[in-house]
């Protein structure tokens, strides 16, 4: 640590960097959210109410019909079947499937930093075998590496959010005032 470093300069730039991780995983869950919107709005059939819990009031442990708003489906199958449906309308809409290894390392990955460093370390571990288990990603995460992460999602999200106009300009039973991330 730099000992002409305040330690107040150095919590906030700290803070600072914990805020880039936190924007980086608010636009994974953009990214999924989007994906959701334009499955929905692709399929005629959907309706606002398919939509839910965007608009319906409801109460755990009520049940609904499988939607791609509501499934379990996780981001690979999501953009899968997202690349699938704007392929024909436009492949340059296409979501590159990377950004799925990125999410799962941020949010399966173990991520720490050491008091005073301006980086974070983040690594993932395979399955036990013979107790042990393999580092499979180790990675210096700094400013830039999260940043470059980030807009590399957001890149993703301009294509989606390019699918949700042209969807929302074609499925006239879903509203014009379903959220647009």
């Amino acid at each position: 640590m730099n000992e002409d470093v305040r330690p107040e300069d150095a919590y906030a730039a700290e803070i600072e960097r914990f805020t880039k991780l936190g924007e980086l995983i608010s636009s994974f869950h953009a990214l999924e959210l989007s994906l959701r919107l334009v499955l929905c709005r692709a399929d005629p059939s959907y309706s606002k109410v398919d939509l839910s819990p965007l608009y319906q009031p409801f109460d755990k442990g009520d049940w609904f019909q499988i939607t791609p708003f509501r499934s379990r489906a996780g981001l690979r199958e999501l953009i899968d079947d997202f690349n699938r449906t704007v392929q024909p309308i436009s492949p340059s809409w296409v979501v590159k499937k990377a950004v799925v290894d990125t999410r799962d390392l941020v949010a399966h990955g173990r991520v720490w930093g050491l008091k005073g460093q301006d980086s974070f370390v983040i690594a993932w571990f395979g399955k036990a075998s013979n107790g042990m288990v393999q580092a499979t990603h180790h990675e210096i995460m700094d400013d830039h590496w999260i940043l470059e992460r980030r807009f590399q999602v957001e890149d993703e999200l301009k294509k989606v959010d390019l699918a949700i106009a042209y969807f929302r300009d074609r499925s006239p039973n879903v509203a014009d005032d379903a959220i647009s991330p």
